[in-house]
């Protein structure tokens, strides 16, 4: 047989002491993580080392159209003692996209519901294709009840605040608009224009930092994914790559810093985050309601409780080893005219030789 296939060693968080950090201000809610399909660079449990180490006590996690990463970073977050807040990112088929944050176990069944929809069927009705999720704006008003929503603007700011009263006249939970820091020049005016925009619409900005890995030293890991996402080469990518290397984790002193000018943009991430009060532990494993014939027991379709099965198959299986081994002893082939002792439960087959 040949050698098994080397598998890499699972991600965890170093081991150590991880003391609580104290209530940071800002909290990074724009994440991207691995499990975001050749976007993210680094997976969730370096963007939870990262963010321990930067002195955040909470910390978000947005994958495109995803709950993929949420149990690892849940799982890294628990372990260095900060709060994980659970939560994705959108893309809707008219191409706009929004982060979505569920307040509790009830709004994050209805956003899996959402995702599940996606990417099962297409809009016409027929099997969705593998990676693919088609959700529309009717889709995600049908399920955005306790889901805040957070929108993402694209380049052409003129379209996005056009189209910005009929997003809110249709989303309810829709109260913020990102803004990020994109280092082409025209920041300030930009962020000015997104808080203006939002006042006129009863909204706030959100700061984010739109982060796709945590260190800047995994940009160039991130330039060949877009690559390979795209089918094009490094010389050829042009635009498609992030035009510099500071869609990183940056630390809640550094992001109070650049959004000086704006601490309400700083103030709303706390004030999400704070509003999200689901934790993946709520969840549990549901037993599905079984069918049973009018006036029987789910104990089974007989009536027989399973404790009383079981003792009956027990008594049938140590009647079988008896018979199995005086077929031995009698030189006998034990292995001629097995039969199963629970033929009307043909899934939890046992044989015993007739």
């Amino acid at each position: 047989m040949p050698d098994p296939t080397p598998q890499a060693p699972k991600p965890s968080l170093a081991p150590g002491d991880y003391p609580p950090n104290p209530h940071a201000d800002y909290v990074e809610l724009g994440v991207t993580s691995a499990f975001s399909f050749l976007r993210g660079a680094s997976d969730a449990v370096d963007l939870a080392s990262r963010a321990w180490e930067l002195g955040f006590d909470a910390i978000g996690i947005a994958d495109l159209n995803t709950m993929a990463g949420v149990v690892r970073l849940h799982t890294a977050a628990k372990k260095a003692n900060m709060r994980p807040v659970i939560g994705c990112r959108l893309a809707m088929l008219t191409g706009e996209e929004f982060l979505a944050y569920p307040r509790d176990r009830a709004a994050y069944g209805r956003l899996c519901q959402l995702l599940s929809k996606g990417k099962m069927r297409t809009q016409s009705g027929d099997w969705q294709a593998k990676g693919a999720c088609e959700i529309t704006l009717g889709d995600l008003a049908r399920h955005a009840e306790g889901v805040q929503l957070i929108a993402l603007p694209g380049a052409d700011l003129g379209g996005f605040a056009r189209d910005l009263p009929r997003l809110r006249r249709s989303l309810p939970t829709l109260q913020h608009i990102a803004a990020s820091y994109l280092y082409r020049g025209d920041d300030r005016a930009r962020i000015h224009r997104l808080d203006r925009l939002a006042r006129d619409n009863g909204m706030a900005i959100l700061a984010t930092n739109d982060v796709h890995y945590h260190a800047p030293d995994r940009r160039p890991l991130q330039d060949v994914m877009t690559c390979i996402l795209h089918k094009t080469t490094l010389p050829k990518a042009g635009f498609l790559l992030h035009a510099n290397a500071e869609r990183y984790m940056k630390s809640p002193a550094e992001m109070q810093r650049l959004f000086a000018e704006w601490p309400h943009a700083i103030a709303a991430t706390r004030k999400v985050a704070d509003a999200c009060t689901f934790d993946l532990t709520e969840l549990a494993y549901e037993y599905p309601q079984e069918t049973v014939p009018a006036g029987k027991v789910p104990a089974g379709a007989s009536g027989e409780p399973h404790m009383g099965r079981c003792h009956t198959a027990l008594s049938r299986r140590s009647a079988c080893q008896s018979s199995e081994r005086a077929a031995q002893g009698a030189g006998d082939d034990p292995e001629a005219g097995y039969r199963p002792i629970l033929p009307d439960h043909p899934r939890h087959h046992r044989l015993c030789p007739a």
